[in-house]
């Protein structure tokens, strides 16, 4: 079971920013359509780099058959060995690096991880500041084994 939360430290408005002329759109990964377009739904700012964050250390590597390149961290192999602190900072060595290559709209702040062995948990979160507008949010992950 993967729980994601996420939660925007601060916001910034439109007046703060100016012309808005950086804006961050992906596509929404729920596969939802607009009720009056029919288009796809879409995610914008701190929301489409949270998501894209998510989606990079949840993909496990090789696991995207069209791509040649091994993207994502698949942390989801971590939860089957034994928990220890150099365990903890080859998972954050690995998310730092695959989020650096692959996610190049955020500035990377902390991450934290925090495995239970007993509980066969493990809690990541990720501290990012968005380049463009100085907006800083974290992305807290918690995959456990069932």
């Amino acid at each position: 079971m993967t729980t994601f939360i996420t939660r925007p430290k601060s916001k910034i408005s439109k007046a703060e920013t100016g012309l808005r002329r950086f804006v961050f759109r992906d596509i929404s990964l729920k596969g939802l359509s607009h009720p009056l377009t029919g288009d796809l739904t879409t995610v914008s700012d701190y929301h489409a780099v949270s998501q894209s964050i998510k989606n990079i250390v949840l993909t496990n590597k090789k696991e995207r058959f069209f791509d040649h390149i091994e993207f994502g961290v698949g942390i989801e192999h971590y939860l089957f060995k034994i928990f220890d602190s150099g365990l903890t900072d080859l998972l954050k060595e690995d998310i730092l690096i695959e989020l650096s290559k692959y996610e190049p709209r955020a500035f990377y702040n902390n991450i934290y991880v925090n495995g239970t062995a007993s509980k066969h948990q493990l809690e990541i979160q990720i501290e990012f500041t968005i380049k463009t507008t100085n907006v800083a949010d974290t992305v807290t992950i918690l995959i456990e084994r069932t």
